[in-house]
């Protein structure tokens, strides 16, 4: 058996229980219907007895109260019980009756047989008769003053009872004994069945244990090949002829073997290329890296060189716009002015100052640009229900010039980042939805929020005139103009904005307003705002 498979065995073994629990299964049956037999013709014979040695209780206070009347004596008091005596004997004599008709249906134990056969026989009821018979002599007697021959009547018929009565004993012996019989099957039954077990159970460690040796010896001789091929040495294979699966996983450990040695013989071969591959790699690499620091300083320096020339132009171009403001004002401002005569001079000169004012408003936004991400941010949690109730109240007075609504969502979702940047972002897309409203309806601004997963996205709505699909990649561009000549704007507006977002590493992005009217301005942050 041990020659066989895991399968087989374990099966075999579930064969021997399934047998065994059969075995024990029928046994119990078997004894429990035999016992349960036993037990009911048992208590029918004991319910019949029982219920005979009420009916003789009963004949035995009849007798009593005969023997009463006999030594009393019958008066004209008590003559009307000894009428209700002779009715109490007739209802007794009835109880008898029925009884033995009962007693004739039902199956009692064999043992019980000879109440039937004997006492209980044909001459029973006769008997019983002869004895209701008796008893109402005796009353008779009793009526007639009789006493002596009531005594003698009555003398008779206890000899009869007694005799019966020794009769119900030996039977209740009987009854005694096979319960005690029952009782020793039931002892026999229960030691078979201990023996039985214990003799199974013996069987089943045995086989179990030969099983489990032959399983773990087969596994013990996996696991050596195991540590001997992680040392490094692939000399020899397992060798397992049983169980059947272990076999089978031996031959495939040894052909796993043969080619793990076949791999490592081409790895130590390769070893020295690919350490010389390594070596070159590593210099490359040490090379690269000099280099993209050298870049990265390069670039550091340029970078800072641009925003030091952005300043100095701007403040050079903030200068010179002054003076030529100032200059112009000057000149436009005196009196017996010749040029001020010239209508076409007086134009020149308004035009240049109002150039002049748009060149020094570039300035300033030039330095915003320049300025927006130089400073530490203050990055901490903004509850942005207060964040946009600020900007309505900031432009209050713009909103009022332009007849404009501006409603803030309910439930406005919280986010993380600088405070006074976000907070200028959001009132420059509103100023720009307030400067490209529609002439054709009241200008509405609506602002609301959502999250998903990573994300709080704000939606700026409004139903101005919109943004054409192909200039919505290039609003956020420095100095783009949807329409210049009519734009009162540098064009530097959206591009802090986006570059306000970019620095909270976030996303905004253009989409159509609802039903296609207006624009819908989308800036997307982070939750968990990363570190800079």
């Amino acid at each position: 058996m041990f020659g066989k498979s895991i399968r087989f065995q374990f099966s075999s073994i579930g064969i021997l229980y399934l047998m065994f629990a059969l075995l024990v299964i029928v046994e119990m049956f078997y004894v429990y219907r035999r016992e349960q037999t036993d037990i009911m013709e048992l208590r029918r014979t004991h319910d019949t007895i029982s219920e005979y040695l009420r009916l003789e209780d009963d004949e035995i206070q009849l007798i009593h109260r005969i023997r009463t009347f006999i030594a009393n004596g019958v008066n004209r008091t008590n003559a009307s019980k000894l009428d209700v005596l002779d009715e109490d004997i007739g209802k007794w004599f009835a109880k008898i009756e029925f009884w033995k008709q009962k007693m004739a249906s039902w199956k009692i134990s064999e043992d019980a047989g000879s109440l039937e056969n004997s006492v209980f026989s044909k001459n029973f009821m006769y008997n019983k008769r002869r004895q209701a018979n008796a008893y109402k002599r005796a009353i008779q007697c009793c009526r007639e003053n009789k006493t002596l021959e009531a005594q003698h009547v009555l003398n008779i018929e206890a000899r009869f009872s007694h005799s019966v009565h020794d009769t119900i004993e030996l039977i209740n012996a009987k009854t005694e004994l096979r319960l005690e019989s029952s009782l020793k099957t039931l002892r026999t039954f229960f030691m078979i069945m201990t023996i039985g077990c214990l003799f199974a159970l013996a069987l089943l460690v045995i086989v179990g244990t030969g099983v489990y040796r032959s399983i773990i010896g087969s596994i013990n001789k996996i696991d050596l090949a195991t540590k001997r091929i992680s040392s490094g040495n692939f000399s020899g294979g397992v060798k397992i002829s049983s169980p059947k699966e272990l076999a089978f996983l031996a031959s495939s450990f040894n052909t796993m073997q043969n080619t793990i040695k076949l791999r490592d013989a081409k790895i130590h071969e390769d070893a020295e290329d690919i350490k010389k591959i390594n070596e070159f790699l590593e210099q490359k690499v040490i090379s690269c890296n000099r280099s993209i620091d050298q870049q990265d300083e390069a670039l550091s320096r340029k970078n800072d060189e641009i925003d030091q020339t952005l300043h100095m132009m701007s403040d050079e171009l903030d200068s010179r716009i002054k003076e030529v403001n100032t200059a112009s004002k000057t000149l436009f401002e005196l009196e017996d002015n010749p040029l001020t005569d010239d209508a076409r001079i007086v134009e020149q000169l308004q035009k240049l100052i109002r150039g002049m004012k748009r060149l020094h408003s570039m300035s300033e936004q030039l330095t915003t640009l320049a300025g927006v991400g130089t400073e530490i941010m203050h990055v901490q949690h903004l509850p942005m229900g207060a964040v946009l109730k600020n900007i309505t109240e900031h432009l209050k007075f713009h909103l009022g010039m332009a007849g404009a609504e501006l409603i803030i969502g309910d439930n406005i979702i919280d986010c993380q980042g600088d405070g006074s940047m976000l907070e200028q972002a959001f009132i420059k897309i509103v100023e720009n939805s307030i400067r490209f409203r529609s002439p054709d309806r009241p200008c509405h601004i609506e602002i609301s929020s959502e999250m998903d997963i990573l994300f709080v996205r704000y939606k700026i709505t409004d139903n101005g005139i919109g943004i054409p699909k192909e200039s919505r990649g290039k609003v956020f561009q420095a100095f783009y103009q949807l329409d210049p000549e009519k734009s009162e704007g540098e064009g530097l507006g959206l591009a802090i904005v986006h570059r306000t977002v970019d620095l909270h590493n976030g996303r905004i992005w253009v989409e159509d307003g609802p039903d296609k009217v207006g624009t819908t301005i989308i800036i997307e942050l982070p939750k968990q705002q990363q570190k800079h």
